[in-house]
């Protein structure tokens, strides 16, 4: 008697002629085999539950049924065996129906149409396909069905060899399996090929969810890059690009591949090729996607040639034919790739000269920064540098005079800058003038309104390159004054020092900016370069002095002391002698300043204070501190040029003979030199 069963599998619902209790069903759909059920024994009556509202025929087909849950295909297991002896649901009502019988549908999708079955024959109304009878007969299976006969292999041979419902059935069966699917990939390479859209689609999620194959299907992989199949391509590039090797079959493919309509296709493509180390093949097609419209694609493509491996000068024709590539940004990627190539003046005048006139301005302007490594080669440059003054690009403009100084006196130069410094939209690139302006120009007279416009700019290189220039001018420099002024408080270390410094060169006119630079030296935050300028400054006017007198409590970079030091030593300031010769002790650079005045203005506190510094330590707020061998030496060197017999007492007299006869006894390594000059000069000290 007919009967209606679902395959456990793809929940498709078919009617059979015979039911035959545990027999073997083949589903027509996925092509499983599973068994019918078998009826358990009816059970004792239990007591009668509550009654219950009994719902109609009418009423129960209202009621949405979901479909029973899909299971996995089963892959190396064997056949599931007969169901146990669970109780069927309803009972005796469904042991009814499947005894009855009667007319249902199934449904299998066919290019996106539905099928109905016919209930006596099983077979549909659109295509005859293999009854979902039992399995009997020449194509019976034996009920120990094994391994061999597992349900991939059923799947693969459908796939293959079915109809084309039942092809998209099994790849999509297939897809299900996973990375366990990896034996059909070249069956669903095959199938999406066939040019039949839904299996197409089928076939390509599938391969998505298995995977690449294992180890050694890299073949297939190469071939499947240049399949018709979009989808294919796709897999077979991504495949390969995740892959740690490629292999050398994958190149001729994969370049082809790079010209794919597929963004991600020709992006998998280039990072594949990257780990073939083939620069001989892949290196020409992979400069060409420099052009490509899309970001991505180009950023992974830099990242695919790098990994090429370093280039050499046997690629140097390679990439130079690039340079004739009819995209820019092919013969801007060209350019960049020959700078580790380029690596001598006769390179760089045999390399970029020739793009000096290139169209595009942002090539022209490469070039030229690379020949501005080369001074030799900046020779053939200077009419390149002219034409990108002019450049419409702040890019080009900027390169130009980056390398402007270089071709002082060239026709038309100061000309270009000068129209820049007047019209220049761009902040950035107009700074960029004026430091070209100032250091093109000569501190002569005539040039003093490129300084001046340069104080006032914001550029503080060019402020700083102009207050060196007209420091050069000294008194000439009084008509910019008032401009130098201006930058003593400028942020820019390096501006504000040179400014001060030139006011210091013009001599007396550069007075007037006293109150200026004495306020920077008084300021606490004021970096060392301004603090060394300012109290340079401050030497030349009494109330300059003054000031770095009362600075003495400060702490305060040791160059700036030491310009303090040389300043109030050559002023023979006899009040400020001990602080001198403190500072003495530890900064070199003021030693001979202030020996110098010691000799002159020395006097028995004077004598006592070197005397004290011939000892190997000092008290220093309660700690001992170590003094060192220098120091010792130069206070030594210093007593012996004083004239002690007219300045010092007798008991100071005395205390330095004992003291360098002491010294004349040192026995220490470190101390030998000094011994050597405390006997020297011993000879002729008297007590």
């Amino acid at each position: 008697m007919p009967a209606t069963l679902v395959c456990p599998v793809c929940t498709l619902s078919m009617v059979v002629p015979v039911a035959q209790p545990g027999g073997q069903i083949r589903c027509p759909g996925c092509r499983h085999v599973f068994r019918s059920p078998v009826p358990q024994p009816p059970t004792p009556a239990r007591p009668a539950p509550p009654p219950v509202e009994v719902l109609s025929l009418d009423d129960a087909e209202q009621v949405p049924v979901p479909p029973p849950p899909r299971r996995p295909i089963p892959v190396e297991d064997d056949l599931p065996p007969p169901p146990s002896n669970a109780p069927l649901v309803a009972g005796g009502l469904v042991a009814l129906i499947l005894a009855v019988g009667g007319v249902v549908f199934w449904f299998a999708t066919r290019d996106g149409k539905r099928d109905d079955v016919d209930a006596t024959s099983g077979e549909t109304t659109a295509a005859k396909n293999e009854s979902a009878a039992p399995v009997g007969g020449s194509g019976a299976l034996p009920a120990d069905e094994s391994k061999d006969l597992a349900a991939i292999d059923t799947l693969i041979q459908v796939l293959r060899t079915g109809d084309p419902a039942e092809r998209v059935a099994a790849a999509r069966r297939l897809g299900a399996l996973g990375t366990g699917g990896t034996s059909a990939i070249p069956a669903l390479i095959a199938a999406a090929d066939s040019k039949t859209p839904a299996l197409e689609a089928a076939s390509g999620a599938a391969l998505v969810k298995i995977g690449p194959p294992k180890a050694g299907g890299d073949a297939v992989l190469a071939k499947a890059v240049a399949s018709a199949s979009a989808v294919v391509r796709g897999y077979a590039a991504q495949s390969l690009a995740d892959s740690a090797t490629v292999p050398a079959e994958a190149v001729a493919p994969l370049v082809k591949a790079l010209a794919d309509a597929s963004q991600k296709v020709r992006m998998n493509a280039a990072k594949a090729l990257g780990k073939t180390g083939a620069r001989a093949d892949a290196l020409a097609p992979l400069l060409d996607l420099a052009a490509d419209p899309d970001d991505a694609v180009r950023v992974v493509t830099a990242a695919a040639i790098a990994k090429l491996g370093p280039l050499t000068a046997e690629d140097k024709p390679t990439i130079e034919a690039k340079l004739n590539h009819t995209e820019p940004k092919v013969r801007l990627a060209a350019a960049g790739l020959l700078v580790p190539l380029v690596t001598t003046a006769d390179h760089a005048s045999a390399t970029w000269p020739k793009l000096l006139k290139e169209a595009d301005p942002e090539v022209r302007a490469f070039a030229l920064t690379q020949m501005a490594k080369y001074p030799e080669a900046l020779e053939k440059s200077g009419e390149a540098v002219v034409l990108l003054l002019a450049d419409p690009t702040p890019a080009g403009r900027t390169a130009a005079l980056a390398v402007a100084p270089k071709h002082k006196g060239f026709a038309g130069l100061e000309s270009g800058i000068e129209k820049l410094l007047d019209n220049e939209p761009d902040a950035e690139v107009k700074k960029a003038a004026f430091v070209a302006a100032v250091t093109l120009a000569d501190p002569v007279a005539g040039n003093i309104p490129v300084f001046r416009k340069a104080l006032q700019s914001y550029s503080a290189p060019a402020k700083k390159i102009a207050a060196d220039k007209l420091a050069a001018m000294k008194s000439d420099a009084a008509p910019a004054v008032d401009d130098l002024i201006s930058c003593v408080g400028n942020m820019d270390a390096e501006a504000c020092a040179a400014a001060i410094r030139a006011l210091a060169a013009v001599g007396p006119g550069g007075a007037k900016g006293g109150d200026a630079v004495a306020k920077s030296f008084a300021n606490e935050k004021a970096p060392e370069p301004v603090l060394v300028a300012a109290a340079e400054f401050l030497v030349g006017t009494p109330a300059g002095l003054k000031t770095l007198k009362d600075a003495r409590t400060r702490t305060l970079p040791a160059p700036v002391v030491a310009v303090m030091c040389r300043a109030l030593a050559k002023a023979g300031d006899k009040d400020m002698l001990k602080w001198m010769t403190d500072q003495a002790r530890d900064i070199e650079d003021c030693r001979a300043a202030v020996a110098e005045v010691l000799v002159k203005h020395g006097d028995d506190a004077a004598v006592r204070n070197l005397i004290e510094m011939t000892y190997g330590t000092r008290l220093d707020k309660g700690k001992q501190e170590k003094v060192s061998v220098e120091s010792r030496r130069w206070a030594l060197a210093t007593l012996s040029k004083i004239d002690y017999q007219s300045v010092a007492t007798p008991a100071t007299r005395m205390k330095l003979h004992d003291r360098v006869k002491d010294l004349s006894m040192a026995i220490r390594p470190d101390e030998k030199e000094l011994a050597a000059e405390a006997k020297a000069f011993l000879k002729f000290l008297k007590p």
